[in-house]
């Protein structure tokens, strides 16, 4: 069967101009988000889901005059909750989405952090962008307290459901030893390595270990690619004992 929905179908239809699906429920319905333009974050925002059986659209949260980009609004992996930033980027509110009860869970939220949604749905990170002399907070959803970790001299990645355990990466450059081929290129002269450094940080203790170390070397198109030919990704915590 074919189900087809029209922009008019949804509340406030002439607020969007674009849509963009979010996930699909277990319950048969899909998430989508609605926006005025993916590149506008001045435009009216919405989440709302779509229940296929009974074609029912529920609006979640619309928001007029959105201040934040449209990733403003994090719907949980499971679909219980929604949260949406407000307020002057200072107030973050949890969305019941069966219910439609909405809390202000946060009220201080830090500037210039990024929120970072972790898997466990009890944990958010307050990531700084810019500022590596600044403190990572992380978030108790359930309890709504503050956990500072100490500073760390580099980008954040993970954290462990207990938070005890956090991954971070370092970056740095430095001259390579093999000439460019490429005599018109800004690097021809020399080349440059990109070091990358994964550490794991006892949050408890501050002892701070090395996992791993990825190099890659500057190619003559510019791009960077791995000493030996392999591709890295970091794609979760490891545990100190299998480091």
């Amino acid at each position: 069967e074919r189900i087809i929905f029209n922009k008019s179908d949804f509340p406030h239809s002439s607020s969007f101009n674009f849509i963009r699906p979010e996930r699909f429920s277990s319950d048969n319905t899909i998430f989508v988000t609605l926006l005025q333009a993916e590149s506008d974050p001045g435009g009216a925002i919405g989440l709302y889901q779509i229940d296929f059986k009974s074609r029912e659209i529920k609006e979640i949260i619309y928001i007029v005059n959105n201040e934040y980009p449209f990733s403003s609004i994090h719907l949980q992996p499971s679909a219980q909750y929604a949260y949406y930033i407000h307020d002057g980027k200072k107030t973050l509110t949890q969305i019941n989405i069966a219910t439609s009860e909405k809390e202000d869970i946060y009220s201080s939220l830090p500037e210039g952090y990024q929120l970072v949604f972790q898997p466990d749905e009890k944990t958010i990170v307050f990531n700084p962008l810019f500022d590596f002399g600044q403190a990572i907070q992380v978030f108790d959803i359930q309890t709504k307290t503050i956990k500072i970790i100490p500073v760390i001299s580099g980008q954040f990645q993970a954290i462990s459901s207990d938070k005890n355990y956090l991954i971070y990466s370092k970056y740095s450059e430095k001259p390579g030893d093999t000439k460019s081929s490429d005599v018109d290129h800004i690097n021809a002269m020399e080349k440059k390595i990109q070091i990358t450094e994964y550490h794991i940080l006892d949050v408890k203790t501050g002892k701070d270990n090395l996992i791993f170390t990825n190099k890659m070397v500057l190619s003559d198109s510019g791009d960077y690619v791995s000493l030996d030919g392999k591709e890295y990704s970091f794609v979760g915590l490891i545990s100190p004992e299998n480091k």
